[in-house]
């Protein structure tokens, strides 16, 4: 995780716009984080991921008490399609990229 300050971010945000594929960037104001660059691929699987755990909840309600081997099955299947999406992404972002 890369740290600068909000005047570096302000006077290189391409730079830092590109960093952030790699790696999130947190921006500080008088030494303190005041915010974090992330690429939009991360804030989408998140917002899947929460809607998957939503839809596992809500299954999970209607059917009652899930066993322990029910709950990790789900957790396994939900790991899977997160591992899956980060090859996605890193494929897109290796096709997209420049060679350095």
């Amino acid at each position: 995780m890369k740290i600068a300050p909000v005047a570096d971010v302000k006077a290189r945000l391409s730079t830092y716009l590109k960093l952030c594929a790699e790696q999130p960037v947190v921006v500080t104001k008088n030494g303190r984080p005041v915010a974090r660059i992330d690429p939009i691929e991360d804030v989408q699987r998140l917002a899947e991921a929460r809607a998957a755990g939503e839809r596992i909840l809500a299954r999970m309600d209607a059917r009652g008490l899930v066993t322990d081997e029910e709950g990790q099955r789900n957790w396994e299947e939900i790991k899977r399609e997160m591992e899956q999406e980060d090859d996605q992404r890193e494929k897109r972002w290796r096709s997209s990229s420049t060679p350095r």
